[in-house]
């Protein structure tokens, strides 16, 4: 379900938290318009995504959606088109 869900994801801003050791990362999914944000760990490899409800970082355990985030994040590093900022 998770991989349907998250099958277009695209990476809009990037900000590097080099104190932290992490990625804070905005993303929007292509087919809902559903803004979602994540904190990558590239180092640890630990995911998180943030609950608005709760305020809350909830760590990404659904391998589906740990795969897709992952996958998409590598690949829009890659590609060098999102804009990245460093903090």
């Amino acid at each position: 379900m998770a991989t349907k869900l998250f099958n277009d994801l695209v990476f809009r801003h990037m900000v590097e938290l080099t104190s932290s050791d992490c990625i804070f990362c905005s993303t929007q999914e292509r087919e809902t318009g559903r803004v979602r944000l994540y904190l990558i760990f590239d180092n640890h490899g630990q995911i998180y995504s943030r609950n608005g409800l709760k305020g809350t970082w909830v760590e990404v355990k659904d391998q589906d959606e740990y795969v897709t985030v992952r996958d998409a994040y590598t690949s829009a590093r890659h590609q060098g088109t999102v804009p990245r900022y460093s903090a």
